[in-house]
């Protein structure tokens, strides 16, 4: 019996002692395979993301942070487009994806910052730049202030929205590092739709740089040329005014079947010479982003240029044959003729000092603008008015005594007034509504 009973121990211990192996094995299995595979697997998901995330932001560049103080010290709220801060949550990789193939072949130093991971894909662009201004207060007949350019800004993007019906474009604002925004306008000018961007300086050798304080940090408007994500891009200056339908000219058929730019021609001391920058439709393309910057660089083509106007029109000089700018205007030219350099037509860059160098040419194309230039005295230089031009309109001297006349050449300056006063609506509803 004792015999039985010791062998029946045996055996149960051995079973005992067999399970114990097992759990044993099992417990090694797992702290050495499983645990370290679970590591290894999340470390890769993690990597992968961390790999989309660059990717993203290498075409989307950073965003600005706040800046709590002014240049003289004192507490203000304000935005500054100096620094950057981490892009928000993608919400469109796609865009994103197609921003950086396109820019691929872009210099670095030439990228616009744009939040891609907000914006959906787009065919073309309205672009503003906003690079300096004086202190407010120090502004007049020549240089203007911050304040003076952000309602410009705010006038265009009102009547921008009134006068664009398709979802496929973009309102791009692209601050200059330096320029400074208050907070409360940058959600006011969020408001009438536009999309903040950071734009490169594009700076030249100091002998290079233009005498004329407001031109001197322009070069960095060439910088549109490298948003090689849109088929075409609309530059305009704050200074004009929408004031018709942009949807066909936003198309991009005018730059078919392959012109480089449209302009319109600029009535320049006495003559048409020259395509105004201020309006410009453009095919923007990387290389020849790279191409442009290059003649910055290169001594034997560049000068003391006098505007940014000048120097695009030195670029692309197709429109420096009066003969040919004659038979533009008059609309007998041959296309094959043009160059580079589509007709962009006076709807879209209607030049408000023509008024009184050419007020018959003026009146006769005055029903079919689309866009005003307030290229003599700005909209906000001119007497504010309200609902329509004056009664009888003014008529103006021609040549340098008109430039003498305060409100000179603003006729059609109470359009920017009734702008500005529907833009500033417009954003205090959108504010007021997202605070309740």
């Amino acid at each position: 019996g004792s015999s039985f009973y010791f062998n029946a121990m045996v055996k149960i211990n051995s079973k005992t002692k067999a399970r114990a192996e097992a759990r044993a094995f099992a417990l090694r299995f797992i702290c050495r395979v499983i645990v370290p595979l679970i590591v290894i697997g999340v470390v890769l998901l993690n990597w992968n993301a961390l790999g989309r995330e660059l990717h993203q932001n290498g075409a989307a560049g950073t965003l600005p942070n706040n800046n709590n103080t002014t240049s003289t010290g004192a507490s203000r709220s304000e935005t500054s487009f100096e620094a950057g801060a981490s892009p928000k949550k993608n919400m469109n990789s796609n865009w994103c994806d197609t921003v950086a193939k396109a820019r691929s072949n872009l210099l670095p130093e030439l990228a616009i910052t744009v939040p891609c991971q907000k914006m959906k894909p787009a065919k073309s662009a309205v672009v503003v730049f906003l690079t300096a201004g004086v202190p407010d207060g120090k502004g007049n007949n020549k240089v203007f202030s911050g304040s003076d350019y952000i309602n410009g800004v705010m006038a265009l993007g009102a009547s921008l929205q009134d006068h664009i019906t398709r979802d496929d474009t973009h309102m791009l604002l692209l601050i200059r590092e330096g320029f400074t925004i208050p907070d409360d306008k940058v959600q006011m000018l969020e408001s009438v739709g536009w999309t903040f961007g950071k734009a490169p300086k594009v700076d030249v050798e100091q002998k290079y740089v233009p005498r004329f304080e407001r031109y001197k940090t322009l070069y960095t408007k060439t910088s549109v040329i490298g948003l090689s994500e849109y088929e075409c891009v609309l530059l305009m200056d704050a200074d004009t005014l929408t004031v018709g339908n942009l949807d066909d000219l936003l198309s991009c058929k005018i730059l078919q079947p392959n012109f480089r730019v449209a302009g319109t021609l600029d009535h320049y001391r006495g003559s048409w010479y020259h395509f105004n920058t201020g309006s410009t439709l453009w095919r923007p393309c990387s290389q020849e982003m790279n191409r442009v910057y290059g003649l910055t660089k290169n001594s034997t083509f560049m000068k003391r240029f006098e505007s940014d106007q000048i120097f695009t029109n030195t670029v692309y000089p197709d429109r420096t044959d009066r003969d040919l700018n004659a038979k533009i205007i008059e609309g007998t030219s041959n296309q094959k003729d043009w160059g580079q350099v589509a007709d962009l037509g006076w709807q879209y860059n209607a030049q408000t000092h023509v008024e009184y160098q050419l007020p018959e040419f003026w009146e006769a194309h005055l029903k079919d603008v689309k866009i005003i230039h307030y290229t003599q005295f700005k909209g906000w230089q001119c007497p504010e008015r309200h609902g329509g031009p004056p009664e009888p309109k003014q008529n103006y001297p021609r040549g340098n005594a008109c430039t003498k006349i305060p409100g000179c050449a603003c006729n059609e300056g109470y359009r920017w007034f009734d702008y500005l006063d529907k833009a500033n609506s417009r954003a205090n509803k959108k504010i007021a509504s997202t605070k309740r």
